[in-house]
C-alpha cells in the first residue's frame, strides 16, 4: 500500500490548503484528518520517547502549528512541524521535572529545583476541594497527597463522571473518551490549571469529538472547573472530577444546573454508520 500523499511536504501543504478553504469538504475532523493525526503520533512516537511523552501529544502538537497559514509559504512544512513538535515536547519535559508549566519552561527564568510528584502535597485538591457549606455538622471532605490518589480512585471518579455525561445526552463512546482523555492529562499534569490550558488547545480530543472550541473549553470548565473561578461553573470554579474525587456523592453533583446545562449543551452528536 501506497503511502498516502500528505507524508510528502508538497502533500502535506496541498491538503492544509484544502482544510483552510472553508468551501472545500476535506475537514480536520473528517477520515483525511483522522489520517493526519495517526500519521503525526506514528512518525513522531520516537521523539516522544525521547522525552518521555505520551505520543498521542505529537498530534496536537503538530496540529496546532498546521494551523498556521505561515506553513503554506515553506520549502518543506514538514521539516518545522518536526521542530515544532521536538521544542513542545523539550519543554513539556522540563516542564514536568520543574513542576511547571510548557510555556514557562521554555522561558529560562524562575526555574526552580525539580521535585518528584510524589515529594509534595497536591495543594490544589485541598484549596479547591474545601467544604462548600458553613454547616459545622457537614462532613469535611478529605484532603488529598500525590501518594494518596491511586489510579483506582482516579478511574472511580472518572466511572462516575461518564455516567453523569450520559445522562446529559453524551453518547457512551464519546463521554468514555473524553473523560478518559481528560483524566489522564490531569493525572499527568498534576494540578487541574496545567491540565485545563494543556488541554484547551489540544486539537485531537475536539476532533475525535467532533466538537467546536466553544463546547470543548465548557467541557473543560465542567469537568476540571476553571482556572479563573470567577468563571467556573460549580461552586466557587471547582470542576466536577475534582468535587467527586473529594467525596460528594453523584446526585448532589447532578444538581448543579450550570454544570449539567453546559454538558448537555455540548454534547456531540452520535455518528451513525453510513450505508453505501
Amino acid at each position: 500500500m501506497s503511502a498516502p500523499a500528505f507524508t510528502s511536504p508538497g502533500g502535506l501543504r496541498e491538503l492544509l490548503r484544502r482544510f483552510a478553504d472553508p468551501t472545500h469538504p476535506s475537514q480536520w475532523n473528517g477520515p483525511e484528518g483522522d489520517a493526519l493525526a495517526r500519521h503525526c503520533i506514528a512518525r513522531f512516537t520516537p521523539l516522544a520517547r525521547k522525552y518521555r511523552q505520551p505520543p498521542q501529544d505529537a498530534a496536537s502538537f503538530a496540529f496546532e502549528v498546521m494551523c498556521d497559514p505561515h506553513l503554506l509559504d515553506v520549502d518543506d512544512p514538514w521539516a518545522v512541524v518536526t521542530t515544532a513538535v521536538k521544542r513542545s515536547f523539550s519543554a513539556q519535559f522540563t516542564g514536568d521535572s520543574l513542576l511547571c508549566g510548557d510555556r514557562a519552561a521554555r522561558r529560562a527564568v524562575d526555574v526552580h529545583d525539580p521535585q518528584r510528584i510524589t515529594d509534595r502535597d497536591w495543594t490544589f485538591l485541598e484549596a479547591q476541594l474545601s467544604p462548600e457549606t458553613d454547616n459545622d455538622d457537614a462532613p469535611v471532605p478529605r484532603t488529598t497527597k500525590a501518594g494518596d490518589i491511586a489510579p483506582v480512585e482516579l478511574d472511580s471518579a472518572v466511572s462516575d463522571a461518564v455516567r453523569l455525561l450520559r445522562a446529559c445526552g453524551w453518547p457512551p463512546d464519546a463521554a468514555q473518551f473524553a473523560l478518559e482523555y481528560i483524566g489522564g492529562r490531569l493525572e499527568l499534569a498534576g494540578n487541574p490549571a496545567t491540565a485545563f490550558e494543556y488541554l484547551r488547545r489540544d486539537k485531537v480530543a475536539r476532533a475525535q469529538l467532533d466538537i467546536g472550541q466553544h463546547a470543548w473549553t465548557a467541557v473543560l470548565t465542567a469537568v476540571l472547573g476553571s482556572p479563573d473561578t470567577d468563571r467556573g461553573l460549580g461552586p466557587t470554579g471547582k470542576g466536577m472530577l475534582l468535587r467527586i474525587l473529594a467525596g460528594s456523592p453523584l446526585d448532589q453533583v447532578a444538581t448543579d444546573t450550570g454544570l449539567v446545562s453546559a454538558l448537555a449543551s455540548s454534547a456531540p452528536r452520535e455518528r451513525r454508520p453510513s450505508h453505501v
